[in-house]
């Protein structure tokens, strides 16, 4: 056999194969080295419209944040800034309705004045608790021994003054328990009123409050007839500024945010607050744990 250093021809064709091996390799090599430099360059790229991106996200958290901060802030400033005003409107009137010495046109007048202020008031505390409790304050449960049925009473002597207006009351058993008493108060008064908005007229508006037998619970049923909640409204029905029905606009004063008052204080109780529409009758259920019984 004849070896490659005796055999010109095998050494010739050897070394011919050995430069296009060298040429295949180089031509990997290069071809390698561009894709290396390709895959860096869409990973840079990448690198930077991520951080692009993420810059640009973390300024719109920040403006979103900023903006609602200020939203939160004008509502509180405007909030405080309204209510003494607007308590002296609605003092100052009750003092003229008290003085009895106005005409029948002039009390008429003065009686609208006094009303509007009071709705005015209304709106304010609603947007001042909603405030509170986007800012995380809380709405300030001060809890005391109370009786449920008082406050029911004083929720419904507040609304039966206005013409129109017949709420009917049942109670049953002890519906004494430690809870914060004036925002009962304005639960009771926020959902009586929303019902006798939505009454048919000429119908009355129920309220039964009982004590649940099968464990310390106090439960409050606020009924009445009339056009049905719609499906699709029941699941933000105590979404704050909901819309539909009508039920953001209401005639006592209610801006959209009453029903979510309501639940935020029946909620910090540890109670619940429920809303269904069946047969014609809308009613409102709220359920309040009795934690222990005044002595």
């Amino acid at each position: 056999m004849t070896s490659p250093e005796r055999d010109p021809a095998a050494a010739g064709l050897l070394a011919e194969q050995l430069l296009l091996d060298l040429r295949e390799a180089n031509e990997k090599l290069i071809l390698a080295a561009i894709e290396s430099a390709e895959l860096k360059d869409r990973a840079e790229a990448a690198q930077a419209a991520a951080e692009l991106s993420a810059r640009a996200l973390q300024e719109s958290k920040r403006e979103l944040l900023a903006n609602a901060e200020f939203r939160e802030q004008l509502l509180t400033i405007v909030g405080h800034d309204l209510r003494n005003p607007l308590a002296a409107i609605a003092m100052a009137t009750q003092l003229l309705v008290n003085h009895g010495q106005l005409s029948k046109a002039d009390l008429k007048l003065t009686v609208m004045v006094k009303k509007s202020a009071m709705r005015m008031q209304n709106m304010i505390a609603h947007l001042l608790d909603f405030t509170r409790v986007r800012l995380g304050d809380g709405l300030g449960i001060q809890a005391k021994p109370v009786d449920l049925r008082s406050i029911c009473k004083q929720a419904i002597g507040e609304l039966a003054v206005q013409p129109g207006v017949e709420i009917h009351s049942e109670f049953d058993g002890d519906l004494t328990g430690v809870w914060d008493g004036p925002r009962l108060i304005q639960v009771m008064s926020n959902i009586l009123g929303n019902a006798v908005d939505h009454a048919t007229p000429g119908t009355p508006v129920l309220l039964r409050a009982c004590k649940k037998d099968a464990n310390a619970e106090v439960v409050v049923e606020i009924s009445n007839q009339g056009p049905p909640i719609p499906a699709d409204l029941l699941p933000v029905l105590f979404a704050a500024f909901r819309s539909g029905r009508d039920l953001t606009h209401s005639k006592l004063g209610h801006v959209g945010l009453g029903l979510y008052i309501a639940r935020e204080i029946i909620v910090s109780h540890g109670g619940t607050l429920a809303a269904g529409s069946a047969g014609g009758t809308t009613t409102f259920s709220i359920c309040l744990p009795r934690p222990s019984d005044p002595e």
